[in-house]
């Protein structure tokens, strides 16, 4: 007699087709047309982080180059070998080389936006936390490097690098750029002189150029390791778990419909126990949430590719949800009872469903409005649901989701109780 009871419901369902399309066809195409538009939002193209770069050059490179070949002219360089270190200094220019190739290089711009400014403009830039930090090129800079590398002259020379704390990764970039480009300076200047002893003067400027921004391979990953969901898995999850409201709803809208037409007389007149109706309508809610569910699912993995790394936790957390879904139909079957009215089931499917949809994040993620409102939606039974669901797409073990797992354990049981404490006398069918 109990699963008489069970197919009477499920063939109702497929009988009714507002109501098959309200469980089935609506959530999915509700799932397509979220995930394409709001695509871009939920999973927005990463904007490249840029380091803006105050530059201060105090020398000045005409000047530095005349004075080097004055410096040439009075080495003990032989004439043919001063017109040779004046050629390559003037082709080997070290603070063009920072700026062009190394700060504003091909990979250099992806990272640096390079702004030169004056020596009075320091102290604005230092106050203006959209740079990264102030490099300051001092005089003689350039002189200093030719004298080292082509005279031999102990020539000191330091770049100045301020750094604003408040863009500490971007400062770090270039702080890395300058060291590396100073220390490739020191190599290749070891290595030059090298080869002028082997007999050997070839110099390209190229050679002096560091690669600013090494290539990093990977992907985008959340602060867990964890690689973001796309919006066709979020929204299979948020719209599956709201229309599953509407799953329980269905169920207790027949049972009001049964008992005004007098069809719960006639089940009490062929001796059916309460017990049996009551077990009968939330078995038949568990079967309408599994199949509900598993439909989805299916329809998502199939045209949009939504993957569960973790089977066992989706399972668990499809079968809580079913329990649910049962323990919500009786409550509201209890609550329609008590009042006489079938408004109580209405009132729930046409505006609860949708207040309960919105707090337990079923069309966006809620954290974007506040943080207090996120986390009240993780103790609703859907946004508990939409948390361990997305869990499992993640490769949480059922044990990581003992907390909203709980939440609908708890759910389960409190509707049951609500609903006990709602039904009619004991021993009777309402």
């Amino acid at each position: 007699m109990l699963w008489a009871l069970i197919k009477k419901d499920l063939l109702h369902l497929i009988r009714v087709k507002r109501e098959l399309s309200t469980l089935l066809v609506m959530p999915a195409v509700l799932i397509a047309i979220l995930g394409y538009a709001l695509g871009g939002v939920m999973n927005p193209e990463p904007k490249p982080l840029t380091a803006q770069v105050a530059v201060i050059r105090e020398g000045n490179v005409k000047k530095e180059l005349e004075q080097f070949k004055k410096d040439a002219a009075r080495s003990p360089l032989s004439p043919e070998e001063r017109l040779w270190v004046v050629d390559k200094a003037e082709h080997f220019v070290p603070s063009d080389i920072l700026l062009r190739k190394v700060l504003q290089g091909e990979k250099g711009k992806r990272a640096f936006a390079v702004r030169e400014i004056s020596p009075g403009e320091r102290d604005s830039v230092l106050r203006d936390e959209r740079f990264a930090g102030i490099l300051t090129i001092p005089k003689d800079f350039d002189l200093s490097l030719w004298r080292s590398l082509f005279l031999r002259e102990k020539s000191p020379v330091s770049l100045r690098l301020e750094l604003n704390e408040s863009r500490f990764l971007q400062g770090q970039w270039l702080k890395s750029a300058v060291e590396s480009f100073r220390e490739q300076i020191n190599r290749s200047g070891a290595i030059y002189r090298s080869l002028e002893l082997a007999g050997s003067k070839k110099l390209d400027p190229d050679f002096f150029a560091p690669d600013p921004t090494p290539s990093i391979r990977g992907e985008i990953t959340t602060l867990e390791g964890r690689k973001p969901l796309s919006s066709f898995e979020y929204f299979t999850v948020g719209i599956s778990t709201m229309f599953l409201l509407h799953t329980a709803a269905f169920t207790a809208r027949i049972a009001s419909e049964e008992r005004e037409n007098r069809a719960l007389d006639r089940i009490a007149l062929a001796g059916v126990p309460a017990w049996r109706f009551w077990a009968g309508k939330w078995l038949a809610t568990f079967l309408l949430a599994l199949i509900q569910l598993f439909t989805l699912f299916g329809y998502a993995a199939l045209a949009f590719d939504v993957t569960w790394k973790n089977p066992a936790s989706f399972l668990v957390v499809t079968f809580l949800l079913a329990f649910v879904a049962g323990s919500l139909a009786v409550f509201l079957m209890a609550l329609s009872f008590r009042f006489n009215t079938s408004w109580v089931v209405e009132i729930f499917s046409t505006s609860i469903v949708v207040i309960l949809g919105f707090l337990g994040g079923s069309f966006f993620k809620m954290n974007i409005l506040s943080e207090w409102l996120a986390r009240l939606g993780e103790w609703i039974p859907n946004g508990a649901a939409l948390t361990a669901y997305l869990g499992a797409m993640q490769g949480s073990s059922p044990k990581d989701l003992i907390e909203p797992l709980t939440v609908l354990i708890g759910w389960t049981a409190a509707f049951l109780l609500a609903a006990a404490g709602f039904k009619p006398e004991r021993g009777r069918v309402p």
